[in-house]
C-alpha cells in the first residue's frame, strides 16, 4: 500500500512531511497491505526507515533551495509503492541572517538606558515571545536578564558617554511563505548606542523652585515640594551680610522635606542674588549630578506678613479693642482718636511686629468713607513697647497733602539704616479737624 499523501511543514534546515490521513500515529497503528518499510528520496540521497511512518522528519537542510522529495514504501521483498511527492524550500541560517529586528527606542541619561518597543516586535516576519540580553558595566562585570512578551529592560552603571553594546537574544517563530515554520529559533542581534554626557543630562534637570520669600526676623525661602523621586537635595547660595564690613558667600543645603528655609544674613536691598542648584542621583547611578543653577533677584523690600500682629499700647481709642482693624483688610474699619472727650496731641499707636524688622516703607491709608482727619505720621523703630522709652529712633515721616477722599493712602519710604526694631511707632502729632484722627490700614515693608 501507499502512503495518502506527503504534505510538508516548513521548519529551521528542516522539513516535517505528514504521509497519511490518519494523522501522526505509531507505526504499529498503521496497516498498509504488505508495506513494511518507509523510503524517502531526494538529491542523491536514500533514507530507509524499518518501519512504517505517519510522518518523517528530515534535517540537514542547509541550503536555501527547492529540495524535491519522494517517498514510498516498500515491503519485504522490496516492491515498491507509488510514492507521493512534495517540493518544499527550507527556512536556513540565509533567511535568518536577512531577518531584521525593529529599532527600539532607548531612553538615556548619562549613566542608564531603558530600551523598549513600544509597538512590540512581532511583525510579518516573525512572532516574537521573549528575549535575554547581556552587557558589561563599568566595573567590568558582565549583566544578564530577560524580558517577556512586553519587550523591555533596563541597563545601569555606565560611564557617562560611554558606547554601549548590549548583546540581545530574541526567542522568535520566523514566518516562511505567510506561515509560522515549526521551529522556535534564537536571533541575535546587538544593540549599539552612545549615552549622552552629563551636560546634555544636566540640561533636563528642573531645579527646586522658591514660591515665596518672607521676612520673619530673618529673610526664609518658601519651597516648592520635590516631586522628582531622582532628587537628592538642593544647595542654596548666597551673600551674608551679617558683618557689613566683611560679607561671606555661604551655602546651605537644602534637605527634600524642607518647606521653609531660614536664610541669616540676607540684606535686601543691596542687590544681592540667590543660587538655587538642586542635585540628582540617577537611576543605576551612584554619582551626584548638579542641575544647571537658578538665580533668583532678591527683592528691595518684602511686605511682611500682618498675622498675630499686637497692638500693646494707644494713647487714645474710640472703642475698645479696635486697633485690630488695622490689618484687617477692611478699609472700612480701623482706629479711631476718641471724640468725646477729644485727647491731645500727640496720638500715639505702637504695632508689635513680632520679629526684629530693618523697615524699608510704611504704607498708612485713613478711612474714606468719613472724614479724613490724619495729616501728619511720624515713624519710630523701637525693641520696647513702652511709648517713653529712649531707645526709639526715628525712621521717617510724611503728611497727606490735603483731606480730601481721593488721598487716602500715605507711602513712607524709610532710609536704608542698620536700623531693626520689633515695635513700630507711630506718631500723629496733628490733623486736618481739630485733634480727630483715623487710621484704617496698616502695612510695613523690610529689608
Amino acid at each position: 500500500g501507499k502512503f495518502d499523501f506527503a504534505k510538508a511543514k516548513i521548519g529551521y534546515e528542516r522539513v516535517e512531511i505528514d504521509l497519511i490521513s490518519a494523522g501522526r500515529i505509531p507505526a504499529s497503528l498503521i496497516s498498509l497491505g504488505k508495506a513494511k518499510k518507509t523510503v524517502v528520496e531526494y538529491d542523491d540521497k536514500v533514507i530507509t526507515i524499518d518501519s512504517l511512518c505517519s510522518w518523517v522528519n528530515i534535517s540537514g537542510l542547509t541550503q536555501s533551495r527547492l529540495y524535491r522529495f519522494r517517498i514510498y514504501t516498500i515491503d519485504d521483498y522490496d516492491n515498491k509503492s507509488v510514492p507521493v511527492e512534495v517540493a518544499v524550500v527550507p527556512y536556513t541560517i540565509e533567511d535568518l541572517n536577512a531577518l531584521n529586528v525593529q529599532t527600539p527606542r532607548i531612553i538615556s541619561s548619562p549613566w542608564t538606558a531603558m530600551i523598549d518597543w513600544p509597538s512590540g516586535l512581532s511583525s510579518v516576519l516573525f512572532d516574537y515571545y521573549g528575549l535575554s540580553y547581556t552587557y558589561t558595566d563599568r566595573t567590568g562585570q558582565t549583566i544578564e536578564g530577560v524580558s517577556g512578551s512586553d519587550a523591555q529592560f533596563g541597563i545601569s552603571n555606565q560611564p557617562a558617554e560611554a558606547n554601549v553594546t548590549v548583546s540581545v537574544k530574541y526567542k522568535i517563530i520566523p514566518r516562511k511563505n505567510d506561515a509560522l515554520i515549526v521551529d522556535t529559533i534564537i536571533l541575535e542581534r546587538p544593540i549599539t548606542f552612545k549615552l549622552p554626557s552629563a551636560d546634555t543630562y544636566k540640561e533636563t534637570l528642573i531645579n527646586r523652585s522658591v514660591t515665596s520669600f518672607e521676612l520673619k526676623g530673618a529673610l526664609y525661602a518658601n519651597w516648592e515640594a520635590a516631586t522628582n523621586y531622582t532628587m537628592s537635595y538642593t544647595l542654596l547660595k548666597y551673600t551674608d551680610r551679617s558683618d557689613p564690613l566683611n560679607p561671606m558667600e555661604k551655602e546651605i543645603r537644602i534637605e527634600n522635606d524642607a518647606s521653609s528655609t531660614e536664610i541669616s544674613g540676607v540684606r535686601l536691598g543691596a542687590g544681592d542674588r540667590l543660587t538655587i542648584q538642586s542635585a540628582f542621583m540617577p537611576d543605576g547611578s551612584d554619582e551626584i549630578v548638579l542641575a544647571n543653577p537658578r538665580t533668583y533677584q532678591l527683592p528691595e523690600y518684602l511686605q511682611l506678613s500682618r498675622s498675630g500682629w499686637l497692638v500693646p499700647y494707644t494713647s487714645t481709642s474710640e472703642g475698645q479693642d479696635v486697633a485690630w482693624c488695622l490689618w484687617d483688610n477692611n478699609y472700612g474699619t480701623g482706629w479711631h482718636s476718641k471724640w468725646s472727650g477729644a485727647a491731645p496731641f500727640p496720638h500715639i499707636l505702637i504695632i508689635n511686629m513680632l520679629y526684629p524688622v530693618n523697615i524699608a516703607r510704611v504704607d498708612i491709608f485713613r478711612r474714606a468713607y468719613d472724614s479724613p482727619d490724619t495729616k501728619t505720621i511720624r515713624c519710630y523703630s523701637g525693641n520696647s513697647p513702652d511709648p517713653s522709652d529712649n531707645s526709639w529712633v526715628s525712621i521717617g515721616e510724611n503728611s497727606f497733602p490735603d483731606s480730601s477722599r481721593e488721598n487716602v493712602e500715605l507711602k513712607i519710604h524709610i532710609p536704608d539704616t542698620d536700623v531693626s526694631g520689633r515695635y513700630l511707632k507711630l506718631v500723629l502729632p496733628d490733623s486736618f479737624r481739630g485733634t480727630n484722627c483715623n487710621i484704617a490700614e496698616v502695612f510695613v515693608y523690610g529689608r
